[in-house]
């Protein structure tokens, strides 16, 4: 006989002379039934709970299925798309775009208020493969609200997208300003991306 069936054979004599044993042995058996049935319970609560989700979330695409003027909401997306695109200028490199940012604002920041100090940002791509990048920069210093406004103008203003982020105006005197600003610039690929 081997060690396996040896083993087996005294467990079932020591289970068959042994009522306490039987009776403990029944209530683990009992237990880990009861442990099951409690699992698929919540197992199938779970279940439905995600089925009604997933019908809800089927009629609401079959109801917006059925609106019309998809094919309108698609060419109005598709021109603000555009549009937006137009906005962002292209640039060789991130150094030239923040360069060129940087000037663009030293030359606002001078016609507005020459004491204004401006720190650029690290550049940082838009999404993973983008060709589209944010270039941000602060600018502060202290200067009156009306030439606050005047530089916030300015920076709206700007033919190319330009957000300004945070604004921060004291009005305690001295008046004090800081803007966040980002620009947005199209990178190409090929051309020098860090």
């Amino acid at each position: 006989m081997s060690l396996v069936q040896d083993i087996l054979s005294r467990f079932r004599g020591e289970i068959g002379g042994n009522r306490r044993l039987q009776m403990g042995m029944m209530f683990i058996v009992l237990l880990i039934a009861m442990y099951g049935i409690g699992g698929l319970s919540s197992m199938r609560a779970r279940i439905s709970s995600e089925y009604v989700q997933d019908m809800q979330r089927l009629e609401r695409v079959r109801h917006i299925a059925r609106e019309k003027g998809w094919d309108k909401r698609a060419e109005d997306a598709q021109q603000l798309l555009t549009q937006l695109q137009a906005q962002i200028p292209q640039s060789d490199s991130v150094g030239l775009a923040q360069a060129t940012f940087q000037g663009w604002l030293r030359g606002a920041a001078i016609a507005t208020d020459p004491k204004l100090d401006i720190h650029m940002g690290t550049p940082q791509q838009v999404s993973d493969g983008s060709d589209y990048w944010e270039i941000p920069a602060q600018l502060a210093g202290s200067l009156p609200r009306s030439r606050a406004l005047e530089i916030v103008r300015k920076i709206e203003s700007r033919g190319d997208l330009a957000v300004i982020r945070r604004i921060r105006l004291s009005v305690v005197s001295p008046n004090s300003l800081t803007l966040d600003v980002v620009a947005y610039y199209r990178i190409p690929k090929q051309a020098g991306r860090p």
